[in-house]
C-alpha cells in the first residue's frame, strides 16, 4: 500500500466519514410554510400597483397548502383587469353625481370603453423573488 501524503505515520487507505441526515418532510414543511407570507407580500405589492384604491382594498390572498390565490371582491376589478368595450349605460332611474363638478347625469351615457390594465401581470415576476426570500428564511438552519 502506498503512503498517503499529508498524514504522518499512516499507511494504507484512509477513510473519512460524515453522517448525513436527510429529512425531506421537514424541508417540504418549511417550503410550504413560506408560501403564505410570500403571497401576502405579493398581495401588498399588487395592491399598491392597482389603479383603483377600491379595487386595491378589496384584494385578498387565500393560501391552502402550497397554493395561493390572489383575488378581488370589488366588481370593478374584472373590468379593470380585462378592459371594457364602448357601450351605453342605460337609464335605470338613478342619477349619477359627477364628483367635484356639482353636475348630475341622468339618462343614457355613452361610455367610451377602456383598455385592460395589466398591473397584476406587471408585478407577477416579483412572486418568485418574494417566495425565494421567504423560503430561504424558512429553511435557514440556526
Amino acid at each position: 500500500m502506498p503512503t498517503v501524503i499529508g498524514l504522518k505515520g499512516t499507511t494504507g487507505p484512509v477513510s473519512v466519514g460524515s453522517k448525513v441526515s436527510w429529512h425531506p418532510e421537514r424541508l417540504r414543511r418549511s417550503l410550504v410554510s413560506a408560501v403564505g407570507p410570500a403571497a401576502t407580500d405579493f398581495g401588498r405589492t399588487a395592491a399598491a400597483a392597482s389603479p383603483s384604491r377600491r379595487v386595491a382594498a378589496s384584494m385578498f390572498v387565500r393560501t391552502v397548502g402550497d397554493r395561493s390565490t390572489v383575488g378581488f371582491s370589488h366588481p370593478l376589478a374584472n373590468i379593470i383587469l380585462k378592459g371594457a368595450k364602448p357601450h351605453i349605460i342605460g337609464d335605470v332611474g338613478q342619477k349619477l353625481a359627477l364628483k367635484g363638478t356639482g353636475r348630475v347625469v341622468s339618462g343614457p351615457v355613452v361610455h367610451p370603453g377602456m383598455k385592460a390594465d395589466t398591473f397584476l401581470r406587471d408585478v407577477l415576476p416579483l412572486w418568485a423573488m418574494y417566495y425565494r426570500r421567504r423560503a430561504a428564511a424558512a429553511t435557514r438552519v440556526a
